[in-house]
């Protein structure tokens, strides 16, 4: 029996059609058109998309023109070049088509075996990365979903290569202008409040090193156990680049790792200088979409357009030179 959702060819290619209309429409309007950030209250938009679940079928342009109407509108133009607010930025039209061919093709990534070549694929795209930040040929990982996740695996990862479980005894450090997502994931690996120190900045919004340093010795002198340095290399908030040498002087001294949050939601973790194994290589955070599906925009962004700054919208990778080993 055929699925009764299921498109034949033609139809599919009607519907994409009406759809990247409308995208490019959008992201073609006059700097002028509309403000850069419009927006209204919960209520106002409650009322005018609050509805029962539809029992039937509609129109897919009834649906378009619905999205125009009363979604669309309604949020930032992350294209326009007066957009300078928070961390999103204009993607590359390369890189929305990959992300269309994963999506329409709802690649299952779980494993080599469902998804050989989008893997491989993958591995191509985290190779692209050790080349560009200098990383060592025997660094591997994975894309993730998002600088969160980063951030989240890298603290993950610097507790179980560095102290196994999860102890009581162990402390990390931002800054006040670090990004939300760097206490959240402390939280959900573990870590109560107290166990996260949260440190003043410098008249620029910097981490203060003698702050760190205090802060680091006082733990280690009340028996605590310093793990985990997060820092920024460009703050959400004010663009502040904290003094990464000297936190990373700090760190190397005291045997724990940092990790540079590159805009807050990135992070790049160096080598940690617990161990010389090769197994303790880097890990790399960018930014950007889901697991494997990630790479194909990537990809199709980069090789449609040689230009550097048309790499894709940024995806988000996890690497040591384990990682894929283990696989």
């Amino acid at each position: 029996m055929r699925d009764p959702l299921w498109l034949d060819a033609e139809t599919m290619r009607a519907l994409g059609r009406d759809a990247v209309e409308l995208i490019a429409d959008w992201l073609n309007r006059p700097w002028s058109a509309t403000p850069v950030v419009s927006s209204l209250s919960p209520e106002e938009l409650a009322a005018r998309l609050s509805e029962p679940a539809p029992e039937a079928a509609r129109e897919f342009p009834e649906l378009l023109a619905r999205l125009e109407r009363d979604v669309l509108p309604f949020m930032a133009r992350n294209e326009h070049p007066g957009y300078l607010a928070y961390i999103p930025g204009a993607g590359t039209w390369p890189s929305a088509l990959g992300d269309l061919i994963a999506s329409g093709l709802n690649m299952d990534v779980g494993s080599w075996g469902l998804a050989a070549g989008p893997s491989q694929l993958e591995l191509v795209v985290l190779d692209w990365f050790k080349q560009w930040l200098g990383y060592p040929a025997e660094a591997a990982g994975i894309l993730t979903s998002g600088g969160s996740a980063a951030n989240m695996t890298a603290l993950a990862c610097a507790r179980e290569s560095l102290v196994g479980t999860m102890s009581d005894r162990l402390v990390v450090y931002c800054a006040d202008q670090a990004h939300s997502s760097n206490a959240r994931a402390a939280r959900i690996l573990g870590f109560r409040p107290d166990q996260v120190r949260v440190l003043p900045v410098d008249d620029h919004f910097r981490m203060r090193p003698d702050a760190l340093r205090a802060a680091m010795d006082a733990d280690t002198r009340a028996g605590r156990e310093p793990l985990f340095v997060t820092a920024a290399a460009g703050a959400t908030s004010t663009g502040a680049v904290d003094p990464l040498a000297e936190i990373a002087a700090i760190c190397r001294d005291r045997a724990r790792p940092m990790a540079a949050s590159l805009r807050s939601r990135s992070v790049v973790t160096p080598r940690s200088p617990v161990s010389s194994s090769p197994t303790r290589s880097r890990s790399i955070h960018t930014n950007g979409s889901t697991s494997r599906s990630s790479a194909v925009a990537s990809w199709s962004a980069r090789v449609v357009s040689s230009s550097r700054h048309s790499r894709s919208t940024p995806t988000t990778c996890a690497m040591s030179p384990a990682s894929y080993r283990a696989r």
